[in-house]
């Protein structure tokens, strides 16, 4: 799922001594809520990559002392950065940053769920009117029948 782009100005890429180094402005969707709440419990913690090597000199392969294989990569085109439970490659990490202090989220959650509260508490009022209301309504309803058949009977 879509997390940011950086043609939206919502993901940035560098280099750093490490490797690649990214930071993403989520958006108030439910699939970056979830994201932002496994990388914090640290359900997510790993990255994957999509790229293209440019040409055969954008890549070099050398044989470790152990017999493995090593890849390093010269040149490439990235297209695709994944925060992942089981990456392409180790050493790879992922954590969530907040900004946001945790004492002023707490706040903002409870004056959310306050809210939330109040407009419940308003919805009922306005229910319990409407029903009020309609019981006055058959009242009234009942008051004409038998002014009706009390005439005309």
């Amino acid at each position: 799922m879509l997390l940011g782009r950086r043609s939206a100005g919502t993901l940035t890429l560098q280099e750093d001594s490490k490797g690649l180094l990214f930071s993403c402005d989520l958006p108030e969707t439910t699939t970056a809520k979830d994201v932002y709440a496994n990388l914090r419990a640290g359900n997510l913690k790993e990255c994957s990559f999509g790229f293209y090597v440019n040409g055969p000199e954008g890549e070099r392969w050398s044989q470790q002392q152990d017999g493995t294989m090593l890849r390093t990569l010269l040149d490439v085109t990235l297209f695709d950065v994944s925060v992942v439970v089981n990456p392409a490659y180790g050493g790879t990490s992922a954590a969530a940053r907040n900004v946001i202090a945790e004492h002023v989220e707490a706040r903002m959650t409870s004056l959310t769920q306050a809210q939330g509260t109040e407009a419940r508490r308003q919805k009922a009022a306005a229910l319990l009117a409407d029903i009020a209301q309609e019981e006055q309504d058959a009242e009234q309803n009942k008051r004409l029948k038998l002014r009706y058949e009390n005439l005309f009977h």
